[in-house]
């Protein structure tokens, strides 16, 4: 089944990005990462606004996490409680921590 194209994407955006079949799957492990990291008193500031600083991807069960945090706990934090949600195979933390 091809992908979809939207009108107005610029093409070599979509060329980047990989296009995947929606799963209900990932979509429950995506939904329980953001409720993870994001209910946290400690991790919570970067989920607001209309940019999360915390990009959390996710594909056939495992997770990316990508994008700046302040310090290497909150790096570790994200990773913890990321590593915590069942269903997830495999996370990998790319979090980087700002001003490094």
């Amino acid at each position: 089944m091809p992908c979809a194209t939207s009108r107005g994407v610029n093409w070599r955006h979509q060329q980047q990005s990989r296009c995947c079949r929606w799963s209900p799957f990932d979509d429950r492990v995506r939904l329980a990462e953001y409720r993870a990291i994001y209910r946290r008193d400690s991790l919570s500031r970067y989920g607001m606004g209309t940019q999360p600083s915390i990009r959390i991807l996710v594909k056939n069960g495992n997770v990316t996490l990508d994008g700046v945090v302040d310090n290497q706990m909150d790096r570790n934090l994200a990773g913890i409680y990321a590593n915590g949600v069942p269903g997830v195979f495999l996370v990998t933390n790319n979090l980087r921590v700002a001003g490094s």
